[in-house]
């Protein structure tokens, strides 16, 4: 799957499309096909490390539209 991710903190350049493995999803999971996202002031907080506890490379995206393709 394709995904948006940082590799590195700081601005808006550091976004960069990646492909990635899609991931099973755990018993208590689900996986969504995402139709829309939103950015918002947290996913900025991340991209230039002001949050503790999140290290690159890191999927931004707390605000997600979409389908459940697999329960």
């Amino acid at each position: 799957m394709r995904a948006v991710r940082f590799h590195s903190f700081g601005g808006p350049e550091t976004l960069q499309l990646d492909t990635v493995p899609v991931q099973e999803p755990a018993a208590d999971e689900v996986l969504v096909k995402i139709h829309a996202s939103g950015v918002n002031h947290l996913d900025i907080w991340l991209r230039i490390g002001a949050r503790p506890g999140i290290e690159p490379p890191h999927t931004p995206g707390s605000e997600v539209a979409g389908e459940i393709v697999q329960a």
